[in-house]
């Protein structure tokens, strides 16, 4: 917050000035361990056109338009086979999401292929959460270029892709691209409801109608099913053309009311952030990944 009677600059010279006379600081609480901790899939290579995954029909060649993949990553944590430690799923643009097993001692194993997570495409989002009320930590990923998003269910033992029986794949004939996912009670009912976002409009890639989309758990009759209401809970699109990054934190972009922020009542915020955790590039209120659905709100 600016000082009274300050400008930018003045109050940035003030505040560097008594970060000085404070003293040296304390080291650094965090050192780089990922390689060591077993964490070392690489995001993937730096393309240039015309190598980019997409195409911009602006321009004369294909391969032309790499932005999505230069600003897409993501990550999630959360407790995924239910030992009590916190593990976690990293998206990739070279190849498909990973998922990494924390045995509690500060070490991980990649156990994609073991858990079920089968995935053959770029991925950029990732979000933990228990649709289904069964007391283990589902997990939604959403791809860049690909067709369909994904949902995997958690069986104990591995996880099932149930996307397109769910009403959660999106499923298009031109390529999605997919960017934050987040899951939270937006109608305060008591179940996860789901927003999947959407890197941008996608008239740069292609005249493909705009896939970000508000998805409501249709709980208690049929819980962790989804439908559509993105029209019906007053979501849409205001800005043609470029309009900018379309994620979780761009609520008033995407022109969906302040009130649809996806936010627990304090009833049950106990219950539901204990089944719910999200990841990306959304703005919300602070909380752990791995404990809570963290309400959406415009930058």
């Amino acid at each position: 917050m600016d000082s009274p009677g300050l400008d930018v600059g003045e109050f940035f010279d003030w505040e560097d000035a008594a970060m000085r006379d404070a003293g040296p600081l304390p080291p650094p609480y965090f050192e780089e361990a990922a390689v060591s901790a077993g964490l070392g899939a690489t995001h993937g290579p730096v393309r240039a056109a015309p190598d980019c995954l997409f195409d911009d029909p602006a321009m004369p060649g294909p391969g032309d338009h790499c932005d999505a993949e230069w600003g897409l990553a993501g990550a999630a944590v959360g407790d995924a086979n239910g030992d009590g430690h916190q593990d976690l799923v990293v998206t990739r643009i070279n190849g498909p999401a990973s998922l990494y097993q924390n045995d509690g001692a500060g070490n991980f194993t990649d156990v994609t292929a073991a858990q079920g997570l089968t995935l053959d495409e770029p991925t950029a989002g990732a979000a933990f959460g228990d649709i289904d009320r069964d007391g283990d930590l589902d997990l939604y990923v959403s791809v860049l270029g690909g067709l369909a998003h994904h949902l995997f269910l958690n069986e104990g033992a591995r996880f099932r892709d149930v996307a397109v029986a769910r009403g959660a794949a999106l499923t298009s004939t031109l390529p999605l691209l997919g960017s934050t996912v987040t899951f939270g009670d937006y109608d305060q009912d008591g179940d996860l409801d789901l927003y999947v976002g959407e890197w941008r409009n996608r008239t740069i890639v292609h005249d493909g109608p705009p896939m970000a989309r508000l998805l409501r758990n249709r709980s208690p009759a049929m819980p962790g099913f989804f439908e559509d209401v993105t029209i019906a809970a007053g979501c849409r699109w205001k800005t043609p053309g470029w309009a900018s990054r379309i994620a979780a934190s761009t609520s008033m972009r995407l022109g969906c009311s302040t009130s649809m922020a996806m936010a627990t009542p304090t009833s049950r915020s106990t219950e539901t952030s204990a089944r719910a955790g999200s990841s990306g590039d959304a703005a919300m209120a602070p909380s752990s990944t791995a404990h809570g659905p963290r309400a959406l709100a415009p930058r």
